[in-house]
């Protein structure tokens, strides 16, 4: 043992001590010097040791039972290859820490019973095995690296604290934890702590905490349990943290460079992460939970197992990606210039705001639930595998919009540069506002779908409920086509136009389109000329609120169909039970392209302009045909035709196979009916004609026809099937006059409440009764008799022949006139009575006279149509006078 005051020992080329025997020292208090060319080995069992300053070549082992301090503050206390300090008590204090400096290749080994404070002022520092009751702090001016040889540092209840000029390095490339504490705090002044190629291993004992600043990047594996960290910074460098065996818990990160924290077995849990030029990167086996993630690059987020619950992540010119096993809760998500990317594998997501340059995808196992979402240039892509999408705003400036859910999707704003495609798979679909500026607007569902605003600027518009109904708010297709199918029913609000399109192709399988007492408000044809198809099997009703309606194809197989145009109705085909068109402004159909029509009931129709139908397949039957200015024209061609009303300002024309009754018809100008069914009827109970009536039916019956215009009716009778009618009944009222173009029919009776009755081409094939205000003539080729009470009788066999009614008791014919009433003489006759009443006279004298007489052909009498009976020898001659239709025999006034 050596005692004594401020010793100083030197052993210029040997040691002091030995490994196996250390030179006892008891320094009473004083001061320690000690000089070797080799190794030092000092013990002071029974006081601390005070170093003044301590040299060695080699080795240093210094030990007391108490504290090895730093008693005089030099620049150095110790100076060796490397160091081994044992003390019962501390080593340094935190007023004066006790100063070394070792060789590259030596290392620190210490153990203390109480703290330890040890300060390299200028060389790299290696540290073994160290172990403290208390703290450990640790300085150096040039790099610490830490050895997790023999326990590395390690201190049960205290704190490890490294502050190194350059970096914290492991020296070991091993798997043993180089330092552990229940606290650790390591700091460095211009490098790293770890190295991105070799982490910094600690183990953290219980709930003790991390904490980090480096300006060269932080590396840090916790090998055992929990990484708890404070505050980790690296002002030019990134950060990784990693937990093998527990979880991460980061209160603060802020990095130059990427960040990368992950826990391998467990969850992690940050509060704020940073990276001012880099990405930062979570990885966690179970869940993943963080409050703020500001990252200049990227953010790429995983939970393997887990959930991932977040506040707000940002992303300044990277994309930010974050995967979760269940479910993935985020309040903000911000990609300044990348895409978000956010999938819940087996869970929900709740996205209270997400905002992306580019794409953004959210895709879930379960539900989604989404705020908002808005991307400038990219796609917005939202999945819900197994459940329900709920969506508040979706907007993107520059790409699409699509909603994909197995359950149901509601969404309140939807707006896409491009298309906007949403599903629902099986169950509905509700929306509030949806816009597609370049692209189409697809919306499916299994169940119902019910939108309150779809707009394509350029594109078509798509609404698809597959089993259940489409109630429309408004939808707008403004250059494309609107497609619209229901396994229900469509509808649409009163007071407004539901559908706004070029083009319409409606479907409603089980259900009806509109309703009867509320029709689908439609604008088709909006900017480009377009179509309607529509098919709804309980009936469709549609109302096109501005301009004309060009129909495709409008069908319902079992109810009724109602078409209302503020424009015209034009097109190709109509099918439905009862059907009823009404156009306000404008026509329905055209002269050269009919509407086809299949009415299995009722078909009305009633326009400002006209009206041109074609029923297909049967009947038409119609309360009411209405052409207020306009035309009718109809054509049945395969069945019946009964309308109660038919009324046009302009003319009326209608055509068809079989019967035709018309209750009450209308013509401003031409009234035209033609039957051409053998054996049809055509009747009409009253008519109103104002030029021309031209009616041909094998049948004919109208007995109450009015003339309405300011020029004589012309009127052109004939058959149907046939050159003849087999019957026909006609009573005209006209203030003017009636001419008959032409008159062919075997049994007639025509009634003219006129002065003047012409026909010009008659031609009858049994028997006519002729009559106006003042005459009735008979024409009869079957019947050998004369009749009474008529003003002239007529045979005129099968030649075609003219008759005028005058008011003033003026008859012309250049039919064979055969009698005529005793109040009437022919004035161009030699004679002051005619050939019939001579006869009579002889016959009531003489008796009876013979036939001869009545048909002698060469009684000069009636040679060269000079009498009543202008018979002739020649045929040419008959035909030559009927050709001069007013070479007619005159009838004057009675004598």
């Amino acid at each position: 043992m050596v005692r004594g005051k401020d010793l100083i020992l030197e052993a210029a080329r040997g040691s002091v001590g030995s490994d196996a025997k250390a030179l006892v020292v008891d320094l009473g208090g004083s001061n320690l010097t000690a000089r070797a060319g080799e190794d030092i080995y000092i013990s002071s069992p029974a006081r601390s040791l005070n170093i003044d300053t301590i040299y060695a070549a080699g080795h240093v082992d210094l030990r007391t039972e108490h504290s090895i301090l730093n008693s005089t503050n030099p620049n150095q206390n110790i100076r060796a290859e490397s160091l081994n300090l044992v003390a019962g008590g501390g080593i340094g204090s935190v007023e004066r820490f006790l100063k070394i400096g070792l060789d590259p290749t030596g290392r620190l080994t210490a153990q203390a019973g109480g703290d330890v404070y040890i300060n390299s002022p200028v060389r790299r520092l290696n540290t073994g095995g160290i172990t403290s009751g208390g703290n450990i702090t640790l300085f150096g001016g040039d790099s610490v690296h830490v050895g997790s040889t023999a326990g590395g540092i390690y201190t049960l209840l205290g704190k490890v604290t490294i502050d190194a000029r350059t970096s914290i390095l492991s020296l070991d490339e091993d798997t043993e934890a180089g330092i552990r504490a229940q606290d650790i705090y390591l700091e460095t002044q211009i490098g790293s702590i770890g190295a991105m190629a070799n982490d910094l291993r600690i183990d953290i004992q219980g709930q003790g905490e991390f904490a980090a600043d480096a300006p060269g990047g932080i590396y840090i594996t916790e090998i055992e349990g929990d990484l708890n960290a404070g505050s980790v910074t690296s002002s030019e460098g990134g950060i990784s943290l990693t937990a093998l065996a527990g979880d991460v818990n980061l209160r603060t990160a802020v990095a130059q460079g990427d960040m990368t924290v992950d826990s391998r077995t467990g969850d992690v849990t940050l509060g704020t992460a940073t990276t001012q030029g880099g990405n930062v990167g979570l990885a966690a086996e179970g869940h993943v939970t963080a409050t703020t993630i500001a990252a200049q690059g990227s953010v790429d987020l995983e939970a393997r197992t887990g959930d991932a619950n977040l506040g707000s992540v940002s992303a300044t010119t990277g994309s930010i990606t974050i995967t979760a096993h269940g479910d993935a809760n985020v309040n903000t998500l911000h990609a300044a210039g990348g895409a978000i990317s956010l999938t819940a594998g087996t869970g929900s997501v709740q996205l209270a705001a997400g905002t992306a340059y580019d794409d953004i995808s959210v895709t879930a196992g379960q539900d989604v639930n989404v705020d908002t979402a808005s991307s400038e240039t990219g796609d917005i892509d939202v999945t819900a595998a197994t459940g329900d999408i709920t969506l508040g705003t979706a907007a993107t400036q520059g790409g699409n919009v699509v909603l994909m859910a197995e359950g149901h999707v509601t969404a309140t704003t939807i707006a896409a540069q491009g298309s906007v495609d949403v599903e629902a798979r099986t169950g509905d679909i509700e929306l509030g506002t949806v816009t597609a500026q370049t692209g189409s607007a697809t919306v499916t569902a299994q169940n119902d779908v019910l939108v309150e605003r779809v707009t394509s600027e350029q594109g078509d518009v798509n609404l698809t409920a597959v089993s259940g109904d489409v109630p429309l708010g408004i939808v707008h297709a403004q250059e494309g086509t609107a497609r619209i199918v229901a396994g229900g029913s469509i509808s649409g609000q009163s007071d407004e136009t539901s559908i706004t399109a070029t083009s319409l192709d409606l479907r409603a399988v089980t259900g009806a389109i509109g309703q009867a007492d509320s029709p689908l408000n439609i604008d088709s044809s909006n900017r480009n000329t377009g179509t309607v198809k529509s098919q709804g099997h309980l009936g469709v009703y549609l109302h096109e609120v501005d301009g004309d309606m060009h129909i495709l194809d409008i069908q319902s197989e079992t109810e009724d169909v109602a078409i209302t145009a503020d424009g015209s109705i034009t097109g190709g085909h109509i099918k439905g039970e009862d059907i009823t068109l009404s156009s306000i402004h404008g026509s329905i159909g055209e002269g050269d392209a009919y509407i086809a029509m299949e009415a299995g009931g009722r078909l009305n129709a009633n326009a400002q302009g006209s009206i041109y139908l074609e029923q297909r397949g049967g009947d038409l039957i119609s309360d009411h045909i209405l052409a207020a200015e306009g035309s009718i024209g109809l054509r049945v061609p395969d069945g019946q035709t009964q309308i109660a009303q038919l009324s046009a300002g302009d003319g009326v024309t209608v055509s068809g196979l079989e019967n035709l009754w018309v209750g009450q018809a209308a013509a401003g100008t031409d009234l035209d009916l033609a039957v051409s069914g053998a054996g049809q009827f055509l009747e009409v109970d009253q008519a109103d004609v104002g030029r021309s009536l031209s009616a041909h039916a094998d049948n004919i019956r109208m007995p109450a026809v009015q003339h309405t215009g300011a020029q004589a009716l012309l009127v052109a009778i004939g058959g149907g099937s046939k050159r003849m009618a087999d019957t026909l009944i006609l009573n005209i009222n006209s203030p003017i006059g009636v001419i008959f173009t032409k008159l062919y029919a075997a049994d007639m009776a025509i009634h003219a409440d006129a002065d003047e009755l012409t026909l010009l081409d008659v031609l009858v094939g049994n028997k006519a009764i002729f009559s106006n205000r003042y005459h009735t003539v008979v024409a009869d080729n079957v019947e050998k008799r004369l009749y009474d009470n008529v003003a002239l009788q007529l045979l005129p066999k099968d030649r075609p022949f003219s008759l005028h009614l005058d008011k003033n008791r003026e008859i012309w014919t250049t039919a064979y006139a055969i009698n005529y009433n005793d109040y009437y003489i022919i004035t161009n006759f030699d004679t002051i009575n005619s050939f019939i009443r001579i006869t009579t006279k002889l016959a009531e004298i003489m008796g009876d006279v013979p036939n001869s007489i009545l048909v002698e052909r060469r009684l000069s009498r009636f040679r060269d149509n000079q009498g009543l009976v202008g018979f002739s020898d020649e045929d040419d001659q008959d035909e030559e006078e009927q050709e001069n239709l007013w070479g007619f025999i005159q009838i004057g006034s009675a004598i």
